[in-house]
């Protein structure tokens, strides 16, 4: 097999290559060939596709070069939100949910998946794969279209 269809092959497996100066060079109908890490607030608006987890509020994230900033009220474990790539930002994470007025504890979220910069750092778009279990055990799980924006 011959290496640069062996490096494509090994790259879409596991869904990142490096760019070169080649891949600048014009764009393509999949998004935009000049990316940057996400800078500044955004925020996210979520369109339930399809589950039972019903209708999300908006989130508003910052980010700083590409990597989010830790909200100090959110009680996350895991992951968090981070560019792999120059276009491609992974959303992974699981916090705990609580009701806002009592503060006890409600269940926790977990939130996966992958959004591409549509328009040079000012949006990015994608699926999120979401499920929420409470403190009885019940569980739902969705998939929402997910569109950020710097505001």
């Amino acid at each position: 097999m011959r290496p640069k269809l062996l490096l494509a092959l090994i790259c879409a497996a596991i869904a990142g290559c490096p760019k070169t100066p080649a891949d600048d060079e014009g764009g393509s109908a999949a998004g935009p060939t000049n990316c940057s890490p996400l800078d500044g607030t955004y925020t996210f608006t979520y369109t339930q596709r399809s589950g039972n987890c019903g209708a999300q509020p908006s989130e508003v994230l910052v980010f700083v070069n590409g990597v989010s900033r830790t909200n100090p009220a959110a009680t996350c474990q895991s992951g968090g939100e981070v560019m792999s790539s120059a276009c491609d930002l992974v959303r992974d994470r699981t916090c705990a949910v609580s009701d806002p007025v009592t503060g006890s504890l409600l269940g926790h979220t977990r939130v996966s998946g992958t959004l591409s910069e549509v328009n040079d750092n000012t949006r990015v778009e994608g699926t999120l794969d979401a499920s929420i279990v409470d403190t009885t055990g019940r569980t739902c799980q969705s998939t929402y279209d997910v569109v950020g924006v710097r505001n």
